[in-house]
């Protein structure tokens, strides 16, 4: 867990300002596959085609990545066998332990559902935000890596 606390406060301060960090946002799912972000692995490959409002935050300097985006209905990462929902005190560890950067435009709440992705390719944290139809990937994922 110590692991994660760091590399979660790493990671926040990276994207306040502390260390080389790039943010850039698009409007649609289009318009980020054209920007090449993908290719360079800014952004995971399970973001939905439906994604709309993205914005990523990346920082090659610590090897942390994030993304907020809003989502359609087709997107239930439950679906995937790599997405582990994380419940309980596995849960509630990560929601204490993650900084969310105001541009993420998602909130802490009850109903934030937690998963662990569990890819080699890429390991780290999704929170969903059903009702709200809005999405944030955190990597790297630290202890909430599947076990």
């Amino acid at each position: 867990m110590k692991t994660f606390v760091v590399l979660l406060a790493c990671f926040a301060c990276a994207m306040s300002g502390c260390s080389d960090v790039t943010v850039s946002s698009y409007d649609n799912y289009r318009e980020l596959a054209a920007s090449g972000a993908m290719d360079r692995g800014w952004v995971p490959e399970f973001i939905p085609a439906s994604a709309h409002d993205i914005t990523e935050g990346h920082s090659v300097e610590i090897s942390a990545l994030s993304v907020g985006f809003s989502f359609g209905a087709d997107f239930r990462p439950g679906k995937n066998s790599d997405f582990v929902l994380l419940r309980g005190d596995k849960r509630e560890a990560v929601m204490d332990d993650v900084e969310f950067p105001h541009w993420a435009k998602i909130t802490r709440s009850e109903s934030l559902e937690v998963f662990s992705i569990c890819a080699d390719s890429q390991s780290g944290v999704l929170f969903m935000d059903s009702a709200a139809s809005r999405g944030f990937y955190a990597q790297p994922a630290g202890e909430a890596k599947c076990d």
